[in-house]
This record gives C-alpha cells, structure tokens and sequence, in this order.
C-alpha cells in the first residue's frame, strides 16, 4: 500500500500483539471451545514476553522512524495485566462451576451480555471521539484504513489455511494425528485466536 513508515510502524504493532480478552468474547459467540480460546490467549500473551520484542525488531528495522521500537519501550506490565485479564476470570470461573453448575450459567449469561454490551459501546464511544480525526482523509488517507480493515481478515484467512493444511493425510502422519477434520468449535476458535489481536496492548506501545 506504500504507506508513510509512521503509520506502517503501527499496522504492525496491531500484527504483532498477541490476542486479547476480546477474542475470547469472539469465540464465545461464534460457540468456539472456550479451553482453547482460553488457552490460547493465555500462551500467546505469556510468549509475547519474548516474541513481541522480537518481532518488531525483526519487522520494523526498515522502517525509518528514529530507532524504531526498543525492548525498553515494550510494556511488559500491560502485557502481564492483559494475561491476568485472561486468567483470572478463567480461574474464577472454573471453581464457581465446580461449585455450583447453576451459578455458572447465570454467570456465564451475565458475562456474555456485558462482554456484548462492553465491545460494541467501547466501539461507538471510539468512533464518536474520534470522528474529527477519521473523517480527516489528510490524518487517516484511504491505505491506512484499508491495511487497518485488512489486518484481522489476513490473519483469520492465514490461520484458516494453516488449520486445513494440518489436516491434509501428510501433516496428519508426519504429526502422528489420526485423519479427519477438527471439530468445528476448534477450527473457528483457531481462527478468531489468531487474527483477533490485543489493540489496547499496541496503543500502550504507540502513547510510549
């Protein structure tokens, strides 16, 4: 798209974070296997301690913008928040099923609402702040909006042919794994894990 490296500096910080509380709401609704989602989310965010640095330095060193993005510049206590974010209701979740079955179904009702409620008025209060700025082509040109609208899409289509090219009868037998497709709560878990990236982790990074 040939844009300025300012602003391709931040479309790969987006590409490069690891996957957030808002995917798992995402799995939950598209009736994915949230021990996956979990799971998933938990390890990528633990890993990101040492990838995330990695990665921008591997990707933004053509870039010219000063000296690009230290590991000093990485804030590791938002990614550690982001991991407890996950965790922790996760964990609280599991004892009140253990617990009571009849409690964690009212619980998990009351956290798909608020989860719903949360993502799309966090959504539209953005939009409402910002419209000044989006609707600015000078501040945010047409590349920027179609690489941003690009990012989640190219990951989910990624992660979709990694998934069927797991499942091809040579993978499965270089793996060791029985053939046959993955169930459908686990594929499009895989999916939505992969391209549903941690944003506010990667807007910490841009205020630093």
């Amino acid at each position: 798209l040939g844009m300025p490296d300012v602003d391709a500096l931040g479309l790969i910080l987006i590409g490069c974070c690891p996957g957030g509380a808002t995917s798992n709401a995402f799995a939950y609704f598209a009736k994915g296997d949230m021990a996956l989602s979990v799971s998933m989310t938990a390890v990528s965010n633990f890993l990101a301690f040492g990838t995330l640095p990695l990665l921008l330095f591997l990707w933004t060193r053509g870039l010219n913008v000063g000296n690009g993005v230290d590991a000093g510049q990485i804030p590791f206590l938002d990614i550690f928040g982001s991991l407890c974010m996950v965790l922790v209701p996760a964990a609280f979740g599991v004892a009140l099923r253990h617990r009571s079955e009849k409690w964690a179904a009212r619980a998990e009702k009351l956290g798909a609402v608020s989860g719903a409620v949360l993502i799309i008025s966090s959504t539209f209060a953005g939009l409402i702040q910002n419209s000044a700025t989006i609707s600015d082509a000078t501040l945010v040109p047409w590349k920027n909006v179609v690489g941003v609208a690009l990012v989640a899409p190219a990951g989910m289509a990624f992660a979709a042919l990694a998934v069927w090219l797991f499942q091809l009868p040579a993978c499965t037998a270089a793996i060791g794994r029985k053939p046959g497709w993955l169930p459908y709560p686990s594929m499009v878990t895989i999916v939505l894990e992969t391209g549903i990236q941690n944003t506010v982790l990667a807007i910490a990074i841009v205020t630093l």
